[in-house]
């Protein structure tokens, strides 16, 4: 191998391989596959669960591969100036010299890295912006870690052609997020971590999700990541969002937020909404009380319910709007939070009247 690149493109390139590799017991998987081919460096790692390889540009003089350990790589590439890089065989393995600096790392045989899978099944393409958009909005209601169940740490990604839908739930609050398109039918259960990593490598244009029986591929112009599918059938949310509303009123986002925000100030506790001709949001418990008459929009019908005020603001800050509408069935069913392309459906709490 002798190649020459940015050192932002290769600090760019082993980023998201360097972070899942730090976390491996094994040698062999603690390191990054730089693979020199044609014109550009693939970069490499997995866990044995999932697999990322990234993309860059380089000038290729000599192909060749190497097997880095992340650490040390990924610890000189961040003190490197803001030069050209070379990456050429040598003394232990591989060496890294920018200007006047170099550095003689250790190898392992590139033999030993485990091939990537090949995912084949459907496939939907979606707009790399628009997908960072739909995650944004839907994980705040997923579970960070549920090893029982780990499919509450999903987001669900479904679509009938027509109408493209993500949803994530934690068991306590859902959150949905819908646009058109044009494409095929397709579905698949991705964890949260899984998509984040995806899209911290930020780029332009398409990124193509596949999905298997077993696996999920996402494949963007910077590079390709796989994942094991999660053992388990994600619930029917839909559902709770049927059911008649017999009161809402719709809030300027920033104000509302705000309001809710004034409330968490005395405590992180429960608050009442009262939704009628008078809208209230209050709170009366060991830490304080507070109340604040909301400035609605508009409203309809007359109800009030109790919620966790945490729940509330995750909902607000996920709404991807100017104008956000809370609608009720009634006082012991759930309450939804509604705004473009977006819905969240939180449990109640039993509140004194």
């Amino acid at each position: 191998m002798n190649i020459t690149i940015s050192k932002d493109a290769l600090e760019q390139a082993i980023s998201a391989p360097a972070k899942l590799a730090r976390a491996a017991k094994v040698d062999y998987l603690s390191c990054i596959l730089l693979d020199a081919r044609g014109d550009g460096l693939d970069a490499a790692a997995t866990d044995m669960n999932e697999s990322v390889r990234c993309f860059a540009m380089a000038l290729v003089e000599e192909e060749g591969c190497a097997l880095v350990p992340a650490l040390a790589l990924s610890g000189v590439v961040k003190t490197l100036p803001d030069k050209a890089v070379t990456l050429r065989d040598g003394g232990r393995g591989i060496i890294v010299k920018c200007g006047k600096t170099a550095f003689d790392l250790p190898a392992l045989d590139p033999g030993n890295f485990p091939g990537f899978p090949d995912v084949e099944g459907d496939s939907l393409v979606l707009d790399f912006a628009v997908l960072a958009a739909m995650v944004s909005a839907c994980k705040p209601f997923a579970a960070k870690k549920d090893e029982a169940r780990k499919v509450f740490t999903c987001a669900r990604i479904a679509s009938d052609g027509a109408t493209l839908t993500m949803e994530c739930t934690d068991s306590f609050r859902v959150g949905r997020a819908w646009m058109g398109i044009d494409g095929s039918p397709f579905e698949c259960c991705a964890p949260v971590a899984f998509l984040d990593g995806v899209l911290s490598v930020k780029c332009g244009g398409n990124v193509v999700l596949t999905a298997s029986a077993g696996q999920i591929k996402a494949k963007t112009d910077a590079g390709v990541w796989t994942t094991r599918t999660v053992e388990g059938k994600f619930p029917n949310v839909k559902q709770l969002f049927d059911g008649e509303r017999i009161a809402s009123a719709a809030f300027d986002l920033a104000y509302l937020r705000s309001a809710v925000k004034r409330a968490q100030a005395i405590g992180k506790g429960y608050v009442r909404m009262q939704i009628g001709p008078e809208c209230l949001l209050s709170r009366n418990d060991e830490t304080g009380a507070y109340e604040e008459e909301l400035e609605a929009i508009d409203y309809d019908g007359e109800c009030h319910v109790g919620m966790q005020a945490q729940y509330l603001a995750d909902a607000l800050g996920a709404a991807p709007a100017d104008e956000v509408r809370i609608e009720l069935i009634s006082p012991v069913k759930p309450i939804y939070v509604t705004a473009d392309g977006f819905q969240a459906c939180i449990m109640p709490v039993r509140m004194d009247r």
